[in-house]
């Protein structure tokens, strides 16, 4: 189990749950429906919903996740006692923004605002569909294991002792 240092509270030390904790004190958006405009901040109920009552467009949804929100809030949540683990975070962490229109690249907020100004004429990038800071699919795994590093490690040395522990208690069963 994982303390939250923010509410207190205790935290299953798997993913999902703390995805779903994260998210509580994030509130740093979710899923959108481009079909009838649900909103879910669990990637499992969006793919429900989809698969419910839009079967034949099942991949119909936007991550609108603030992915930056989200990496600043787990650090207050399960903040880390070694300072020099959050100077290496903090050096190898590389936002990448993606611009869903053309598929441009940046490294800063201002290089994407300045490229949705001037190639895709937006007067304000931000409140267009195309301008997700948070985005960027293929860049996003990358992003999530170097912000969480340190929570997902826990998460998978926990599940390699559970499941080691499951073994054992198979072996001597038999």
């Amino acid at each position: 189990l994982l303390n939250c240092a923010l509410c207190d509270c205790q935290v299953l030390s798997n993913d999902n749950a703390i995805h779903a904790h994260v998210n509580h004190h994030a509130e740093a958006g979710g899923f959108w429906c481009k079909l009838c405009g649900l909103s879910e901040c669990d990637k499992y109920r969006i793919y429900e919903h989809m698969r419910v009552n839009h079967p034949n467009n099942v991949e119909l949804f936007e991550d609108r996740r603030d992915i930056l929100k989200l990496c600043a809030v787990i650090q207050e949540c399960f903040p880390r006692a070694s300072p020099r683990f959050k100077k290496e975070t903090v050096r190898e962490f590389d936002l990448i923004i993606k611009c869903k229109a053309c598929k441009f690249t940046s490294e800063n907020i201002k290089t994407q605002e300045e490229h949705q100004v001037g190639l895709h004429t937006s007067l304000d990038p931000k409140i267009t569909v195309d301008y997700n800071v948070c985005s960027a699919a293929d860049v996003l795994a990358r992003t999530v294991q170097r912000c969480f590093a340190h929570v997902l490690q826990s998460s998978d040395m926990d599940s390699r002792e559970r499941n080691s522990g499951c073994k054992a208690l198979n072996a001597s069963s038999l």
